[in-house]
C-alpha cells in the first residue's frame, strides 16, 4: 500500500492529489473520513492512502518499508531524521540536500538514495524491498549513535560560564 503523506492537508489540495492519482488508475482512501471495505479495496490493483491528518508520520515510518521524502523536486527536502530513527531506506530529490549535515551521512551509510529521475525512483522503489533486516538494525544503530547534542551542547555552555 502507498502512503501519501502531504505537507498542506487542507480539503482543496487533498482533492488534488485524489484527483491526480485516479487520472494514474490509483484508488485512494482518505485517513480522517473515508470508510471502505476489503471488497471495494480489492477491486483496484494500487491502494492508496492519502494522510490527510497530523501527527501520525513516526507511527507511518515505523511500519513503513521505506519513505520518500518530499520537497526534494521543489523548494526543498523535509526532513529525513524521523525516518532514519526507523532503519528504512530513504530516497530524496536533489533540492535542498546540502542543507542538512545528516544527508551526506546517510547517504554514505547506503540508507538515502538521493534520485533525480522518474527512472531512479521506480528503480529504488523496486530494490528498497530487499534492504536486509540486519542492514536497518545497522541504520538504526548509526543514528542511536548520533543521538546526544542537547547534552553536549549544555556541556559546552557550562564550560563558557
Amino acid at each position: 500500500t502507498l502512503w501519501i503523506v502531504p505537507h498542506r492537508i487542507d480539503s482543496k489540495n487533498i482533492q488534488l492529489i485524489q484527483r491526480f492519482l485516479i487520472s494514474k488508475g490509483i484508488y485512494s482512501v482518505r485517513t480522517s473520513s473515508d470508510v471502505v471495505s476489503a471488497e471495494e479495496i480489492n477491486l483496484f490493483q494500487s491502494p492508496c492512502l492519502v494522510v490527510d491528518e497530523v501527527g501520525f508520520l513516526s507511527e507511518l515510518y515505523a511500519s513503513g518499508d521505506g519513505a520518500f521524502i518530499g520537497g526534494g523536486f521543489g523548494p526543498g527536502i523535509h526532513s529525513t531524521i524521523e525516518p532514519a530513527l526507523h532503519g528504512i531506506p530513504i530516497a530524496c530529490g536533489p533540492q535542498g540536500v546540502d542543507q542538512f549535515s545528516e544527508v551526506t551521512e546517510l547517504v554514505s551509510t547506503g540508507q538515502l538514495e538521493v534520485l533525480r529521475t522518474q527512472k531512479e525512483l521506480l528503480s529504488w522503489v523496486h530494490t528498497m524491498s530487499s534492504v536486509s533486516e540486519v542492514q536497518k538494525q545497522q541504520w538504526v544503530l548509526d543514528f542511536k549513535m548520533r543521538l546526544g547534542a542537547t547534552q553536549k551542547i549544555l556541556t559546552n555552555i557550562e564550560n563558557l560560564i
